[in-house]
């Protein structure tokens, strides 16, 4: 190809590689000399133009979409109502290795400095067989971390519990497992998770159940309904027991669990962990386990392609990863959001403060491709613009990754609505309760149904919901989110708390999702049955 200064080397060499299969001789690759010329014979895209594609790789073993070699695929649960499938290549995992760990070991060698010592702890498992080829289907973080340890751009000897409690197929009480060792590991330095969310389940737990393991711990003794490995359960076993250490765990618990991190560890440094501007509840709440600790946000991924980076801690800012793809930006108005535009803008040419749809052409076989999510520019002062997350394009509920949308919401009612032909209109939301989210689904019948009916109406959805989203009944089924709870108004008192929290809408058009605040707010307007 010819250098051409209006195309990117990510842009050039990924036209080049793919030129000669199926999906670059339908689009002229050979013809791209720039990227005007990308324009005009690649359109924009989304993952209904890329199924049949990704079902010929899947099912016959041939790949139409790129010359690299598929590592796995990545399940997720997508914006169409069905779970999508991404091809992860390996082109595209080697050039995330060196980079996913970065930030974070940077945190961790410099307080390690300081410290002289300490230990990495890692509140997830992820469940995937180091001692057998990887899977087909794998989670994200499950392919991520795999690759990361297998190619030694992770050391497990600084990780507490080390390769046993950090890779493990069997063992769903994986946090009784990070509950004992944390327990029994005086020097935390770092305590780490893919979201802020599962540091808040952790902790969650160990509030809940820190005086039965203590005692497990002194009796050397693990029950039989602790659901884990027996090589989980004689790594536990095997760890040095400090018995003053049990006492001192005991007696600071016993205090109550404000600010317990550093009073437990008293070398912590940071937590680090996906988190979202906008979950009020969930920050607050890990806070108060945390105190002032720093909250480092690691990571802007997402099946489609690892694109942002944390630039320090305490701030959602991310800056964009030059290398694992080539970027474009779709004008998004979040107020007019279903007013379309054709505005597709490079890198260099966005304004601070605007909002904008992430589109991505990446090394696993996407081209030109609207992830759906909407970024807000914060910085261009430097070469790569910094951003933050704001929501998904078409809104949805996520707690811990699993991204319920409009599809998967329009479903669940649909199948509702043929048991209460009754139903007049919804709108769902999340909230934090103690230490784990849920789901509250606000629903108008024409009468109010009694206690029961309502009841039956939660339990309907929570089973529908886990039937359309595999990744919340992965939550369902882990424990991580508490079932889904409807509450049923009349048609006039749903829409008297819709005027209420939504005062300055400017539309006339049906409200299916809340923010946390809204669901608060909403919840404050009603009378709730226990």
């Amino acid at each position: 190809m010819n250098e051409i200064s209006d195309i990117t080397n990510n842009l050039k060499i990924i036209i080049s590689d793919n030129m000669k299969t199926e999906f670059g001789k339908n689009h002229n690759f050979d013809k791209i000399k720039s990227y005007a010329d990308y324009v005009k014979y690649v359109p924009l895209s989304d993952y209904s133009d890329y199924r049949s594609y990704i079902d010929e790789i899947t099912e016959k073993g041939t790949n139409p979409l790129t010359a690299y070699s598929v590592y796995c695929f990545c399940k997720s649960s997508g914006t169409e109502g069905f779970q999508k499938t991404i091809p992860l290549t390996e082109k595209a995992i080697n050039l995330y290795g060196c980079q996913i760990e970065k930030g974070v070991m940077n945190l961790y060698e410099s307080a390690k400095k300081r410290a002289k010592q300490g230990s990495r702890f890692l509140v997830n498992t992820f469940r995937t067989d180091l001692d057998e080829p990887a899977e087909k289907y794998m989670l994200l973080s499950e392919a991520y971390y795999r690759f990361l340890y297998l190619n030694g751009y992770i050391s497990v000897d600084n990780i507490v519990g080390g390769k046993e409690l950090l890779f493990d197929k069997k063992s769903l009480d994986f946090l009784y497992a990070k509950v004992w060792s944390a327990i029994l590991t005086k020097d935390i330095i770092s305590i780490e998770g893919i979201f802020q969310y599962d540091i808040l389940l952790f902790f969650g737990y160990l509030s809940d159940s820190w005086e039965r393991i203590i005692s497990d711990i002194r009796r050397g003794s693990i029950p039989d309904n602790i659901n884990i490995s027996e090589r989980m359960k004689k790594k536990l076993l095997n760890m040095p027991v400090s018995f003053q250490r049990l006492d001192y765990v005991y007696e600071q618990c016993k205090k109550g669990f404000e600010n317990i991190a550093p009073r437990l560890w008293k070398n912590l440094s940071f937590i680090s962990g996906i988190g979202y501007k906008d979950s009020f509840s969930e920050n607050r709440l890990l806070s108060s386990f945390v105190g002032n600790v720093k909250k480092y946000y690691f990571s802007f991924c997402s099946s489609e392609c690892y694109s942002g980076n944390a630039v320090t801690t305490d701030s959602f800012a991310y800056e964009l990863i030059k290398s694992n793809g080539f970027y474009e930006f779709i004008e998004y108005d979040c107020d007019c959001p279903n007013e379309s535009t054709d505005v597709v803008l490079q890198s260099h040419e966005l304004d601070v403060g605007k909002t904008y749809e992430l589109v991505v052409t990446n090394f696993s076989g996407l081209y030109r491709y609207k992830t759906g999510d909407i970024l807000r520019i914060t910085d261009m002062s430097g070469k790569l613009p910094l951003y933050e997350f704001v929501r998904r394009k078409n809104h949805n509920l996520n707690i811990a990754g699993e991204k319920t949308n409009s599809s998967h919401i329009e479903y669940i009612i649909k199948k509702l609505s043929v048991n209460f032909s009754e139903l007049i209109s919804y709108c769902f939301g999340t909230i934090m309760e103690e230490h784990k989210g849920r789901y509250i689904a606000f629903i108008s019948f024409r009468t109010k149904p009694h206690l029961q009916e309502e009841k039956k109406v939660s339990n309907l959805l929570d089973r529908l919901l886990c039937e359309i989203n595999l990744d919340y009944n992965d939550l369902r089924i882990l424990g991580s989110v508490l079932p889904l709870k409807a509450i049923i108004l009349t048609e006039n008192d749903y829409n008297l708390q819709i005027k209420k929290v939504f005062s300055n809408h400017r539309h006339n058009k049906p409200i299916h999702f809340l923010s946390e605040q809204q669901t608060q707010m909403f919840m404050k307007g009603v009378s709730v049955n226990e």
